[in-house]
């Protein structure tokens, strides 16, 4: 019995070996570690490093995920998901959980995508909001989910080479109530959400308030690049291989400057 299993197993292998070498077979076939796991050699998975910003809305924490994105980091807002529609209101329990469970599900098909087509490695995402914010918007019960996704998040990390961390947007109140009035002027069409009411801002930013997070960045005077740039600092000196993954400015021009170099002594 052993001596036909250890057959099969060769025979696999050569098989493995030859769909691997062939030119005609589908393309996904031939990606590095897509057969390791029946090999029996699973394949290294990519970390992600996900970084979450939170706050009250009229923060600017919107504004700064738009400067990661221009300064080349992927991001995620919180619109990427196609949530289905059905005869509850968004903002329910049962819908907020639905959304959890996407959210964690697209952080895994990124991880999976990435280490089936051959993609760089370990990469770091930029998040317009995190789980947590489910627990504020599912209502009263809102409470029950908190200890689901700090679990979810625990594993992630051991299980999975997901390291998840949360950062609050942090502005003084009468200035965030002034920057809301100043949106809401620019686009009326906010005032859908509620954020026209003074008592709905009060106890959104009371909320956030009384939470822990992993970092908090101060936005109540300079520009969102200077914001960015005391955040990515403070990520570079805590987060283990943030810096090294990090698409920095600096980076990025001594790559080119390398690349020039090399253009002209060709």
């Amino acid at each position: 019995k052993n001596d036909f299993l250890a057959f099969l197993c060769r025979m696999f292998s050569r098989v493995v070996r030859s769909l691997q070498r062939s030119t005609i077979a589908h393309p996904l076939i031939r990606k590095p570690g897509f057969f390791r796991f029946f090999a029996g050699t699973p394949a290294k998975r990519n970390m992600l490093i996900v970084v979450c910003v939170e706050g009250c809305h009229g923060s600017g924490k919107s504004e700064l995920c738009r400067q990661f994105a221009a300064d080349g980091f992927t991001v995620l807002d919180e619109g990427f998901l196609s949530m289905p529609s059905f005869n509850l209101h968004p903002q329910t329990l049962v819908m907020e959980s639905i959304w959890i469970s996407n959210w964690f599900e697209r952080l895994l098909r990124i991880q999976q995508e990435d280490q089936l087509s051959g993609g760089p490695g370990d990469k770091i995402l930029i998040a317009d909001r995190s789980p947590y914010s489910a627990v504020y918007y599912a209502g009263k019960n809102g409470h029950l989910l908190e200890p689901v996704i700090r679990q979810q998040i625990a594993d992630l990390k051991v299980q999975a080479d997901i390291h998840i961390f949360t950062t609050l947007v942090e502005v003084e109140k009468e200035l965030l109530w002034q920057r809301i009035q100043d949106r809401l002027r620019r686009e009326p069409e906010r005032a859908k959400y509620n954020e026209g009411s003074r008592d709905w801002m009060e106890v959104t930013y009371a909320w956030y308030a009384n939470r822990d997070f992993d970092f908090v960045v101060e936005n109540n005077t300079g520009s969102i690049h200077q914001l960015k740039k005391r955040l990515v600092a403070e990520l570079c000196d805590r987060v283990h291989k943030f810096k090294d993954l990090s698409p920095s400015s600096e980076k990025r021009m001594s790559r080119i400057a390398m690349d020039t170099v090399e253009e002209l002594k060709c």
